[in-house]
């Protein structure tokens, strides 16, 4: 009995893995991925310029110009995350409401 429950789990599972593949979904997921990849990368930027800066630093005035210039830069990729995050709200619910 607990065979056929698992073999029928089973079929469930990859039944519901291959539909979502079929209906682009998939294609979805993997388009999040690469964002969300991206945006990781681009905050990796900014942290080792950051960190580069503070370390060939000599003296309070360019420690205080690095923590000025990674302020900055943080703001800006915060305002553009905002911006992006905006994006896919608004495409979302443009998609969904082209189903109703």
């Amino acid at each position: 009995m607990k065979k056929i429950v698992l073999i029928l789990f089973a079929i469930f599972l990859f039944q519901g893995t291959a539909l979502a593949q079929q209906d682009g979904r998939g294609k979805n997921l993997q388009d999040v991925k690469n964002k969300i990849l991206q945006r990781i990368q681009n905050k990796k930027r900014i942290i080792n310029a950051f960190e580069s800066c503070v370390r060939s630093a000599n003296s309070r005035e360019a420690l205080k110009a690095c923590r000025q210039r990674n302020k900055a830069a943080m703001k800006n990729f915060r305002e553009n995350n905002k911006q992006m995050r905006e994006k896919f709200r608004n495409e979302k619910q443009r998609l969904r409401g082209d189903r109703q």
